[in-house]
């Protein structure tokens, strides 16, 4: 972690890159990529890290974890940056900003290859001029002016590109294409080739006159290159199907075995020994997991490894480890069940019981992992003896329809819950884990890491609840609930039908981002324990299921009115459950005040009166006996504050005499804008912060500068999983 400005210009901190991709050397440079920040760039030979930057965020675009060199300039993800000052590239003349190309761009001969939309373009960056400038917050980078030397359209946005001798291979969804990059060629003759294929191009090669192309589904093409044509590649396809018909019996102890798990969905099948009596078929055939193998013979591993590879099952749900169990240094926790299918591996185990049983018991996934084995009377002497010399943390033996099962009771020793936003009911912020080094990563990414699965990172992101061995994500519209031993998403809900709180609020602006004004719609208060999930979402709290997600109750708050109350924090202490409702409405901020007027000077209010008499909900007013001027004029603003048409019903003499100022039309524009808006916002979100009277005030406000404004209210937008959970019980 390196110490500087952060990514926004606006904070000094500690950041920098995330290493993670395929290195480059070039001219005595490694290069790091980083995926969203800048690579690392360190001297080859002695490894100091040369001058950072780890640049602003969003810049490298979708591609950041692929890197590449050429002269002076660096290519990292989809952008072009200069190595010796370290500044990204502009390419955008109509725009002076940094905009990532959609995949890894290419330069030769001091041509620049990228695309950019629907479009390959080549830039002549050899004859191009450079200039520092400043884009987004301030961000420094380098403004090239360069000619395009020529463009083509391609069917999608492109993934990835390479160049061929003269040709440039570019790949998007669903086809490959090779146009010419001889500038002299005509733009109908600039495309070569193009080839349908099923999937989205990720990675390209080409070697002897063949271009492979490989899609992120998993499939290989290969095209002969050389004739300026594609020639169809052979498809071989799997069979999805199993080889030969499952055994009925083996099937039925297949079945047995799953249901010996206190949570069969928990966690991967381990199954210790190559067998080949079908029972690995069978265990796929009746779950869904995935199926770790392990043997000690390359041979046995072989015929099994070609066996699954003919029904499509090798690499997609079965994962083959050759060697000894002990040494092989599979993650810890990894299983939900362990079996021995063949009675070498139960030979070795009841051989080895001292020094294998330990290894079994790190690799079994607590809160009711499961080793199941096939036992007589004298065996299952040997593995109790063992257990109890090995001292082994929860783990309980029992006998169960002829298993003998060893279960892992429990959570892992000094391991504790994250039930709440802040850790627990207290609000301590503070993990109650009492760790024992040494530490280290059970799993990264994969399914549980896709970005569909989490909030917008900028801001209201709320922190994962941890419970029971499971990790409960507060996504885009939907709680995710994650094996956290194995990363393996369990499953995935919507929240609750119901309209959500809106934390829009009136007279509201940003701390340093000044067009924010609240985030929108809250996320929802949820809580985690081991036997159920709670959940608050607008006027809706329910229980459900930690195991599946299915609701198993929910609550209503009783009300004076027709009215459903909206939910704000919720809290589980015990056996009770502690929830804030019912917002309050009132609009104590928008009401027109003597001090709003004290700047008016006596003949400009009669004109104010003048005016607001011709609004047609105003017509006939007239003031009280012993009323002044000022408190009459406030009375009528006030009036007009509840007027749900307000735009639609401005008098036509205050309409021209706006018309003929430009700034107050703007401003004026700008309030009926916003007060539409909120109009709109009513059909689909609660709002508690903002109301029809601010919304109205602010077109008063335009159509009589002479008032004074409503002071702002600072909102730091980053508060939201706090702000705007006020309620009055």
């Amino acid at each position: 972690s390196l110490y500087g400005p952060h990514t926004d210009r606006t904070a000094t901190a500690f950041g920098g890159a995330s290493p993670q991709g395929p290195l480059a050397l070039a001219g005595g440079r490694l290069i790091v990529p980083g995926s969203r920040a800048y690579p690392y760039v360190l001297d080859a030979d002695t490894g100091r890290l040369q001058p950072y930057s780890s640049g602003t965020k969003g810049t490298l675009g979708p591609a950041g974890s692929l890197i590449g060199a050429a002269g002076s300039f660096l290519l990292a993800g989809g952008v072009v940056i200069e190595q010796e000052s370290r500044l990204a590239i502009g390419f955008n003349p109509e725009r002076p900003q940094v905009l990532p190309f959609a995949c890894l761009p290419v330069i030769s001969d001091g041509v620049l290859y990228a695309a950019r939309g629907k479009t390959v373009k080549a830039f002549d960056l050899g004859g191009g001029t450079f200039e520092k400038t400043y884009g987004v917050a301030g961000w420094p980078f380098l403004e090239c002016r360069t000619r395009e030397l020529w463009s083509a359209p391609t069917p999608q946005s492109a993934t990835s590109m390479i160049l061929v001798g003269k040709r440039l291979v570019v790949g998007c969804s669903g086809a490959v294409l090779v146009f010419s990059v001889d500038p002299a060629a005509a733009t109908n003759e600039r495309l070569l080739w193009k080839e349908t294929i099923e999937g989205i191009p990720g990675d390209l090669a080409a070697d002897e006159g063949r271009l492979f192309v490989a899609t992120r589904e998993g499939r290989i093409y290969a095209f002969d290159n050389d004739r300026g044509k594609s020639v169809p590649a052979k498809i071989h396809k799997t069979d999805s199907q199993f080889p030969a018909p499952i055994d009925a019996s083996i099937k039925q102890r297949a079945a047995d075995l799953i249901k010996l798990p206190d949570d069969p969905t928990l966690g991967r099948i381990l199954v210790l020994g190559a067998d080949s009596s079908g029972l690995i078929e069978a265990l796929l055939a009746v779950t869904s997991q995935r199926v770790v193998v392990q043997d000690v013979s390359p041979e046995r591993a072989r015929a099994l490894r070609i066996r699954l590879e003919q029904s499509g099952m090798y690499g997609s749900r079965v994962d083959i480890c050759v060697g000894r169990l002990a040494t092989l240094e599979l993650p810890a926790c990894l299983a939900g069940l362990i079996v021995c299918a063949t009675p070498e591996s139960k030979r070795q185990l009841l051989e080895r019981s001292d020094e294998q049983l330990p290894v079994l018991h790190r690799l079994l996934r607590p809160y009711g992992g499961v080793l199941a084995l096939r036992l007589d009377a004298k065996e299952r002497k040997i593995i109790t003896a063992s257990a109890r010399r090995c001292t082994l943390e929860g783990m309980e033996i029992e006998t169960r329809d002829g298993w003998t099962v060893l279960r892992r009771r429990g959570a892992l020793p000094g391991a504790a819950d994250w039930t709440h936003e802040a850790a627990d009911c207290g609000n301590t912020w503070m993990s109650a884990d009492r760790l024992r080094p040494p530490l280290g990563t059970l799993w990264y990414g994969g399914p549980s890491g896709a970005a569909k699965l989490y909030p917008d990172t900028h801001s209201s992101s709320p922190t994962p609840r941890v419970a029971g061995g499971r990790m409960f994500l507060t996504g885009r519209g939907a709680i995710t609930a994650v094996d956290i031993f194995t990363g393996r998403v369990i499953w995935r809900k919507r929240y609750p039908r119901s309209k959500p709180v809106s934390t829009v609020r009136a007279f509201g602006r940003g701390g340093r981002f000044a067009s924010m004004r609240g985030t929108g719609n809250l996320q929802p208060q949820t809580v985690a324990l081991p036997g159920a999930f709670y959940i608050a979402y607008g006027n809706k709290l329910e229980c459900w299921n930690p195991a599946d997600g299915k609701k198993r109750s929910a609550f209503q708050p009783q009300t004076d009115t027709d009215t459903p109350d909206y939910f704000g924090y919720i809290r589980v202490c015990d056996d009770v459950l502690v929830a804030g409702a019912d917002y309050d409405r009132r609009d104590i901020g928008s009401q027109f005040l003597p001090a709003d007027l004290r700047d008016v000077d006596e003949s400009r209010v009669a004109a104010l009166i003048a005016s607001l008499k011709q609004w047609p909900e105003l017509a006939g007013e007239a003031p009280k006996p012993g009323e002044k001027k000022r408190a009459f004029a406030l009375r009528l603003l006030n009036r007009l504050l509840c007027e749900k048409t307000l735009d639609r019903a401005l008098p036509q003499t205050l309409r021209e005499h706006i018309l003929g100022d430009r700034e107050q039309k703007a401003k004026l524009d700008a309030a009926v804008k916003e007060l539409q808006h909120f109009q709109q916002r009513l059909t689909y979100a609660f709002l508690p912060y903002q109301s029809l009277e601010s919304c109205n005030r602010r077109v008063l406000e335009a159509c009589y500068p002479e008032i004074r404004p409503a002071p702002p209210i600072l909102f730091w937008h980053n508060l939201a999983p706090w702000d705007g959970l006020y309620t009055r019980r």
